[in-house]
């Protein structure tokens, strides 16, 4: 009998030990858990967030990211104070080379129809609500940015949607604004040239150009 329980206050002693081990291996690894630093476009793939900032006193703010994966560039945009009624459309752009445009950073300016200063993409569209939020997104397949490149994401205000129809709608939400062959592109105001006007934006600069 003695031996009997001599066993069985060993094999308890012996679970307690595993236990508290365990709990303690399990307390290290949660403190070792910690966030993450945001990682540079030279420890890619991964995640970039930089913030909208508005054009012309828009007052448009909010959070931009680019996730660059192996298999996608996938840019998106969270703003707020947007007008009611109106339509946004969300532009992805991308300059190969910063160093050649005509200011620092590059713009709308910079774009070319034959994507020699810039290339222009649509990344997304919404008719914002009264809730005055939209979230832009964008998934562009096989697209490699080089490391000196820079990404803009530009928004724009097409104007309202009272009053149209149909087909009007899809225009303000599907259409590209036009970049003239030969000259530069303007960001316009109150629909010139059908272009809309530029209201934010949010620049995902060189490693060279952003601030240490």
């Amino acid at each position: 009998m003695k031996r009997y329980l001599a066993e069985s206050m060993v094999i308890v002693a012996a679970s307690i030990v595993l236990v508290l081990g365990t709990l303690a291996m399990g307390s290290m690894a949660l403190r070792d858990d910690g966030p993450s630093p945001q990682l540079s476009r030279v420890k890619m793939p991964g995640c970039l967030d930089v913030p909208v900032v508005p054009i012309d006193n828009s007052g448009i703010a909010g959070q931009a990211q680019l996730c660059i994966t192996d298999e996608a560039v996938r840019p998106s945009l969270r703003v707020a104070n947007l007008t009611p009624d109106t339509a946004y459309l969300a532009l992805f752009e991308y300059f190969e080379q910063p160093t050649a445009c005509l200011g620092d950073p590059c713009g709308y300016a910079d774009l070319r129809s034959d994507g020699t200063g810039g290339t222009l993409a649509r990344m997304d569209a919404a008719v914002a609500g009264g809730a005055r939020r939209a979230e832009f997104w964008g998934d562009f397949r096989d697209l490699s940015l080089k490391l000196d490149a820079q990404v803009t994401l530009l928004l724009f205000d097409r104007g309202t949607v009272r009053g149209g129809n149909g087909q009007y709608r899809a225009h303000l939400l599907l259409s590209l604004p036009i970049v003239p062959p030969d000259g530069r592109a303007g960001t316009g105001s109150g629909g010139d040239r059908g272009i809309g006007r530029a209201v934010a934006q949010a620049h995902f600069l060189p490693p060279a150009a952003e601030e240490p």
